[in-house]
């Protein structure tokens, strides 16, 4: 599913019912929408019903963990930004998240602060994402039917980068 341009909507995964409600009720107070769901098998229900910007999911939950989401999402083609959150992540993981394509990681407990920024941003490229994408399928020469998953896999990640480096200087 795509996201339209009226939408500001993230979907949570976070396996503490408390902890997720309280993140919820932040990022809602900064006036974007929260799907909030329990673990990885819940959030890809919800990504089959529900449009969103981004993904903030937890690292270590049962059933799927957060690495293990976003490798099952980038191998289906799911490319909206990915932030992490963790109390128990290894520096590692942070960069094996990285390299599969995750925009940011967050370390429990979190910063409202830096939570706030982190989701704004994903909502924001979420946003950007398909301009992006089509700029650089178009400079490339590719048609919509041409890519592959290697190909959406780059393309997110410079957009990404591209997105970081003009928000960071604007």
């Amino acid at each position: 599913m795509t996201s339209t341009p009226e939408t500001n909507r993230i979907l949570l995964v976070e396996d503490e019912d408390q902890l997720r409600e309280v993140i919820a009720s932040e990022i809602k107070d900064a006036g974007i929408e929260v799907i909030g769901v329990r673990n990885g098998l819940e959030a890809i229900e919800a990504l089959r019903h529900h449009e969103v910007d981004a993904v903030l999911s937890d690292l270590c939950m049962p059933e799927l963990s957060g690495m293990q989401l976003l490798q099952i999402l980038r191998a289906n083609g799911f490319y909206k930004p990915f932030v992490v959150l963790s109390a128990f992540g290894t520096r590692t993981e942070a960069i094996e998240l990285l390299k599969l394509g995750a925009m940011d990681f967050l370390e429990k407990p979190i910063d409202s602060v830096a939570l706030i920024k982190a989701v704004s941003a994903a909502v924001q490229l979420g946003h950007a994402l398909p301009k992006l994408r089509l700029e650089f399928m178009e400079q490339l020469g590719l048609k919509e039917g041409d890519n592959n998953p290697a190909l959406e896999k780059a393309i997110t990640q410079i957009a990404q980068l591209r997105f970081i480096r003009t928000s960071k200087t604007a």
